[in-house]
């Protein structure tokens, strides 16, 4: 019946911030934008990205598919500024816990150690 997506919820939880639901459906939020970008019927999206069979419960189905599309193009507008910024609940990789921070003279200016003279 097409590639199902592994789980989701009928609909995805409604917040004014990504959610957890949102980092783990992105895959299939893209789907859906393409589809509707293709023109593609919400039947034949629904069938494919979300393994549903729209003649068994078409009302199901369709709100499926809206309440998918309409976050997914939240994220297009809104919800992808948080992907830019780092998050704060992800602490840093421990691979770069141990990188010296470097401190900038207040004036900006870099300068190459190794080509000072020592006076």
């Amino acid at each position: 019946m097409g590639q199902k997506t592994s789980s989701f919820l009928d609909e995805p939880p409604i917040s004014q911030s990504l959610t957890s639901y949102d980092r783990e459906h992105m895959a299939l939020y893209l789907r859906l934008l393409d589809s509707a970008r293709d023109g593609a019927a919400w039947q034949e999206a629904v069938q494919v990205i979300f393994g549903l069979d729209p003649s068994h419960d078409p009302q199901r189905c369709r709100h499926v598919h809206d309440t998918h599309l309409a976050r997914a193009r939240w994220m297009t507008e809104q919800g992808y500024r948080e992907l830019t910024r780092p998050r704060i609940d992800c602490p840093m990789p421990a691979r770069h816990r141990s990188l010296p921070i470097v401190q900038l003279p207040p004036d900006g200016s870099v300068r190459n150690p190794s080509s000072s003279t020592s006076t």
